[in-house]
C-alpha cells in the first residue's frame, strides 16, 4: 500500500514481485516516479514503470503527476532523515505535530544528578513521537521542573543546569531534523529572570525566544519579569505565534496576535485554560498546538476543533495538519465556494463545523494555494467580511442616517 507521505517500501518480504531481478533487498524507499529507479548496477531511467501493475487505474493520480514533472530522486532513509522534508509534495502546507504532556517527575534535590536524569527523561519522552518523523515537537510549561520544586529551588537548579538541557533539545533537533520547543525558566544577565521558550530549528539553532508577557503574582514575587514583545517568527513551518499558561487569558495579547495573522500557535503550559484554547484559535483563525503538563494535549483547526489530543493511556498526539487554509463566512460566499469545489474537486476541501456560520477551506491541491483559489472566486475572508460589516454598519446607526436625512 502507498504510505501517507507518498514514498513506498520495496523490501516487502510478502510482494515477491517487487524483490525480483535486480531490485535492491535493502531497506530502501522511493517517490512513485516511473522515470527514475534504482537497481544494483545503480541509477536507471526509463519511460516504462519497472512494476507496471502497479500503476494500473492511477494515471490520473494528481500527486504521480506532480512526481513525474519532479523527476524526484531516490534518497536513503539517513539522507531523508537530514533533508528537508521535500517529499510532502506542492503548495499544500501539511506538516506533522507532535505535542507531548508527561505529568512533572518527583524529586527534591537540585544537583548534576537530578539534571542527569531531566535529559533521560525527555530523551525517553522524545522517543515516544519521534517515529512519526514530525516537523514540530511541542512540550510544557517549566518542562524541567520537578514536582516538589518551589521557585528558589527551580532557581537553583537552573544555574546547575546551565544549557546543558537546550543543547540536549538541540541535539534532537538536529539529528531527527525537526522543530522543538523548550520552555524553562531561564536567567538573565542583570540578574533577573523569564519564563521563556525557546524555539529550536532543524539544525538546532534557536530560531527565536518568547518571554512570557503575563507572568502570575508568584512568579513576579519570585524576580521573573513580563516579556515587553510578543514577536511572530517567520520559519519555513509558517507563522509561528507562541503563548505560555497566564498568557491565555489577556486580550490584549491575542488582539496583537489576530493582527499579525499568524499559521499556527503554540501553546505551553502548566494549565490547560479549557474553552480558552478554542476560542484563541478562532480569534487568530491559526492552527492551535497546546502542551500542558498532566493534562490533555491538542491540537485544534482555525475553528477551535480538536483534531488530536492526549489521553489518559498516552500523553502525547502527533497530527497532520494542513496550514495552507482560510476561514470564510457563509454569507455571500457559499455559491462562490461551491463552484469552486466544483472546478476542483478533490483539490479542495469545505469544512462546515456547523452552527458558525463560518467554514474552513484548505487546498489540497500541490499546483495552486488556497489564497489563489479563494481569489479566482472573489471569495471574502472572515475577517475582511467582518470589517466592511462594521464599517457598512457605522454608516446606517440612526444618529448617521438622520444627519443624511
Amino acid at each position: 500500500m502507498r504510505r501517507r507521505d507518498g514514498w513506498k517500501r520495496w523490501n516487502n518480504p510478502a510482494n515477491s514481485r517487487r524483490n525480483a531481478g535486480n531490485w535492491s533487498s535493502t531497506c530502501e524507499r522511493r517517490p512513485p516516479t516511473p522515470a527514475i529507479w534504482r537497481t544494483r548496477a545503480g541509477w536507471k531511467q526509463s519511460n516504462t514503470l519497472p512494476i507496471a501493475s502497479w500503476m494500473a487505474g492511477r494515471a490520473n493520480w494528481r500527486g504521480w503527476k506532480t512526481a513525474r514533472r519532479r523527476r524526484c530522486s531516490c534518497r536513503q532513509p539517513s539522507e531523508a532523515a537530514a533533508a528537508d522534508r521535500w517529499w510532502r509534495w506542492g503548495l499544500a502546507r501539511r506538516i506533522e505535530i507532535s505535542t507531548i504532556g508527561p505529568g512533572r517527575l518527583d524529586g527534591e534535590a537540585a544537583d548534576t544528578k537530578a539534571v542527569d536524569r531531566m535529559i533521560a527523561h525527555w530523551r525517553t519522552q522524545f522517543e515516544q513521537v519521534l517515529p512519526d518523523r514530525p516537523d514540530l515537537i511541542v512540550v510544557p510549561e517549566f518542562c524541567d521542573q520537578y514536582l516538589q520544586f518551589d521557585y528558589p529551588k527551580y532557581q537553583d537548579f537552573c544555574r546547575k543546569r546551565g544549557p546543558r538541557l537546550l543543547e540536549k533539545f538541540a541535539e534532537t533537533a538536529r539529528r531527527h531534523h525537526t522543530w522543538i520547543t523548550y520552555p524553562t525558566l531561564w536567567p538573565m544577565s542583570d540578574g533577573t529572570w523569564r519564563n521563556c521558550v525557546h524555539l529550536i530549528d532543524r539544525q538546532g539553532q534557536v530560531a527565536g525566544v518568547y518571554h512570557k508577557n503575563f507572568p502570575t503574582f508568584g512568579e513576579l514575587d519570585a524576580g521573573i519579569c513580563a516579556g515587553r514583545e510578543a514577536p511572530v517568527f517567520e520559519t519555513e513551518l509558517g507563522r509561528v505565534a507562541i503563548a505560555l499558561c497566564f498568557d491565555l487569558n489577556f486580550d490584549s495579547l491575542w488582539t496583537h496576535y489576530a493582527r499579525q495573522k499568524p499559521d499556527l500557535v503554540i501553546f505551553c503550559s502548566l494549565y490547560h485554560g479549557g474553552l480558552m484554547q478554542a476560542y484563541r484559535a478562532y480569534q487568530c483563525r491559526s492552527h492551535f498546538v497546546g502542551a500542558c503538563a498532566g493534562l490533555p494535549c491538542q491540537i485544534l483547526n482555525p475553528l477551535g476543533e480538536t483534531l488530536g489530543s492526549s489521553t489518559n493511556y498516552h500523553d502525547y498526539a502527533t497530527v497532520m495538519v494542513n496550514l495552507d487554509c482560510c476561514v470564510v463566512h457563509i454569507d455571500e460566499n457559499q455559491p462562490k465556494y461551491l463552484a469552486m469545489k466544483g472546478k476542483y474537486g478533490t483539490g479542495v476541501s469545505i469544512h462546515d463545523p456547523g452552527l458558525l456560520a463560518a467554514v474552513l477551506i484548505s487546498s489540497e491541491d500541490e499546483t495552486m494555494a488556497v489564497q489563489q483559489m479563494i481569489q479566482e472566486f472573489s471569495i471574502e475572508p472572515l475577517d475582511n467580511y467582518f470589517s466592511r460589516s462594521e464599517h457598512t454598519i457605522g454608516n446606517h446607526r440612526e444618529s448617521s442616517v438622520a444627519r443624511r436625512l
